[in-house]
């Protein structure tokens, strides 16, 4: 055995469970010239003295020894000796076909090929159970020859094979003469190695067969413990990409590289077990060197490839989220004194009834009418609190002129953080006595204010409710927007002060909710003393103030009174498209209701316990309807989210998965029960008319008989 036919190189380490039966399944190799180099990774558990057990029964078995370093530099300790003419890297914890030696070495003499690829097959260490893994070899993308290299496949090399060492042989001159070695990475310590070999390699073959039987579902497996080194396979691709641009293979290989440093990119992100680890690859990504990678669409070279346009989507929806998550993350607290944002000067106003807060953001077509409607209330000891939250057209100069001539305008000019931060800001600077949340395009009834106040002061009251109507902006949009067709008033009158919760819960039987806040005035005090305030970073962040509000709310009142004209336009944010930010915001608003619901249940009156709890329930199927209806590419914005990828999954996108699997496949039950329906009607009427011609048939043996 001085030169064998194959070195095959098995790195051990605490593999107790499975060494036998994987030693066992080399050894009785139908070819039996090779050699095997056991390195022992300074395992802790009885792996060493079953190679040592292996080692006195059979000369081919070598054990060499050294301290824990991984998987990487065990490979290359045992890639330091190998004598065989071909070397392949085996793994201990697997078990294989008797013939992958004799097939794959057969294969690498017959093409005299540098590199020999075969398949495998999953097995699953808790059921048992073998299934198929098409990723391990891609028969389908192989070329229709023989043999080939980079040159015959340059946008799939990457793909027809998993970056896994294990499904390879490989010629030891080849090895010899690339000088590649694996790097010592506590994971995904094999894609430099793997493509590597395959970018440099002249002739390339595959074997159609399946002769490695992969072991997954291992509670002790590296792969459990990725989300402690989750940016090993960062480092890959990156020190992958450096040897093809310093070996001139980048250019040739970039559409492929850029396919597998998607998927697998994605695939990482999808699949760490912790958020800390999933942000920190998000992270990663934006910094040195991994910002580098080449992970997104080139338009002129990748055009016509689906996967590279699919997964640069899916990653860029991803990486949008995050940095919008981000900046969601930085958005000023709810007490934020605002004074860095004030345009007029603070004043010593006094009787002060009510604050109306009015955020605005690029309504300067509308805003005239708006702050005219307010001005002119009948109710003059108000103070109008205007919160510019960045607008980029000349709403700012609008509110300047209106303030310019009234005194009771409050202004302040701020960066755009959305509705909500702009509405806590109002909320921090109000000094009436009630509050009035205003939309800068919409306009209220000259007495709404004064009628208001009344019946709050007459029936001492938490929170009031009225009545609005809707209109359209243009003919146009009550046909592009026919759903705006909401109830304008309620239809039952609810004459008597009760609490809040007894009130959303009529307000449910009668199917009139709505959380919009312009259509209730609160009592100022009642808001600051149960700390209410807005989520910031979403879109209808009405829906949790306005339930908090009614939970906690000892006394409210519904005022059957229309004061409320609401606008429906074409640039408003809820008749613009669907995107992540909708699902995000409702999935949101469901994570703080169902959190306000919990801390009132103990108060809460039984009967009232379930509309509550409704109204939790209605706000998460928002959000899974919404995710339903997002563009594909935009469905792994998900993976961008800053905390609890794990519960989003399980409350939406995997829900909404299932159900749509689900769906499909009721349709295909009941497209063939229908198919079975049809043959059954066709079965019938083929045996009527048998009947019928058997009929026929005796009437005439009958008379053919009577006739002798």
């Amino acid at each position: 055995m001085d030169t064998p036919m194959v070195s095959v190189i098995l790195p051990v380490y605490n593999v107790e469970r499975y060494l036998r039966q994987c030693m066992d399944s080399i050894l009785s190799q139908t070819l039996t010239d090779f050699e095997l180099i056991c390195v022992n990774d300074g395992s802790t558990d009885q792996s060493r003295t079953i190679l040592a057990e292996y080692e006195q029964r059979d000369r081919r078995v070598m054990i060499l020894d050294q301290k824990n370093h991984g998987l990487g530099a065990a490979r290359n300790r045992g890639l330091a000796l190998p004598r065989g003419t071909y070397v392949i890297f085996l793994d201990s914890d697997d078990f294989f076909a008797p013939e992958l030696l004799e097939r794959t070495t057969l294969a690498a003499q017959e093409q005299n090929a540098d590199i020999v690829l075969f398949g495998g097959v999953r097995y699953n260490d808790a059921t048992q159970k073998v299934t198929q893994e098409r990723q391990f070899l891609r028969r389908d993308l192989l070329p229709r020859k023989p043999v080939f290299s980079r040159a015959d496949v340059p946008n799939t090399l990457f793909s027809i094979s998993s970056p896994t060492v294990w499904s390879k042989l490989y010629a030891r001159q080849f090895l010899l003469e690339t000088g590649l070695q694996f790097q010592t990475l506590p994971n995904a310590e094999d894609i430099y190695f793997t493509f590597g070999s395959m970018a440099l390699a002249e002739r390339i073959t595959a074997v159609d067969a399946d002769l490695v039987s992969y072991r997954v579902n291992r509670p002790d497996s590296l792969e459990q413990d990725k989300h402690t080194s989750p940016l090993c396979f960062l480092e890959a691709l990156s020190a992958l990409h450096q040897e093809m641009l310093r070996r001139g293979l980048f250019e040739l290989l970039q559409t492929s590289f850029r396919a597998f440093g998607l998927s697998t990119t994605l695939y990482n992100l999808k699949s760490v077990r912790t958020d800390e680890a999933r942000l920190q690859i998000l992270a990663a990504l934006d910094s040195e060197p991994y910002c580098q990678l080449p992970l997104q669409e080139v338009p002129g070279i990748d055009d016509g490839n689906t996967m590279v346009h699919r997964y640069s989507l899916q990653l860029s929806a991803a990486r949008d989220w995050y940095h919008q998550s981000e900046r969601f993350s930085l958005l000023p607290s709810p007490q934020d004194d605002g004074e860095q944002y004030r345009i007029t000067p603070p004043t010593e106003r006094k009787n002060i009834q009510v604050s109306v807060v009015i955020p605005v953001y690029n309504t300067a077509p509308w805003l005239d009418e708006a702050l005219s409607s307010i001005t002119n209330q009948t109710l003059r000891e108000i103070e109008i609190i205007c919160i510019d939250d960045g607008s980029t057209d000349e709403s700012l100069e609008i509110l300047e002129r209106w303030a310019a001539r009234d005194s009771r305008f409050v202004l302040f000019s701020r960066p755009n953080a959305g509705l909500s931060c702009a509405r806590n800001l109002g909320i921090a600077q109000a000094r009436g006595e009630f509050l009035y949340f205003m939309d800068s395009d919409d306009w209220l009834e000259q007495d709404a204010l004064e009628q208001s106040v009344a019946v709050m002061r007459e029936k001492t009251l938490d929170v009031l409710f009225f009545d609005w109507v809707t209109f359209y902006d243009s003919e146009e949009m009550a046909v592009v927007s026919p759903r705006a067709q909401i109830i304008d008033t309620r239809s039952h009158a609810y004459d008597d002060v009760c609490e809040g919760q007894t009130l959303l819960r009529r307000f449910c039987e009668e199917n009139s909710y709505s959380a919009v806040v312009w259509r209730q005035i609160l009592r100022t005090d009642f808001v600051r003393e149960n700390a209410l305030s807005f989520l910031p970073g979403i879109l209808w962040e009405d829906n949790p103030f306005t339930f908090a509000a009614l939970l906690k709310a000892k006394r409210s009142f519904h005022l059957r009174q229309t004061y409320y004209h609401y606008r429906i336009r074409e640039s408003s944010i809820t008749t613009k498209t669907m995107t992540f930010h909708k699902v995000y915001s409702h999935y949101r608003s469901f994570l703080d209701m169902f959190r306000i619901y919990f801390e009132a249940a103990p108060d809460l009156m039984p009967e009232n316990r379930s509309a509550a709890l409704g109204r939790v329930a209605i706000i998460l199927n928002r959000s899974r309807f919404q995710y339903s209806k997002i563009l594909p590419e935009y469905e792994f914005s998900e993976l961008g989210l800053r905390e609890n990828l794990y519960t989003f999954q399980v409350l939406v996108s995997n829900f909404v998965r299932e159900s749509q699997r689900a769906k499909e496949l009721n349709e295909k039950l009941r497209k063939a029960n229908a198919d079975k329906s049809d043959l059954n009607q066709k079965l019938r009427k083929a045996n009527t008319e048998k009947s019928e011609l058997n009929q026929k048939l005796k009437k005439t043996y009958d008379e053919k008989y009577d006739r002798g």
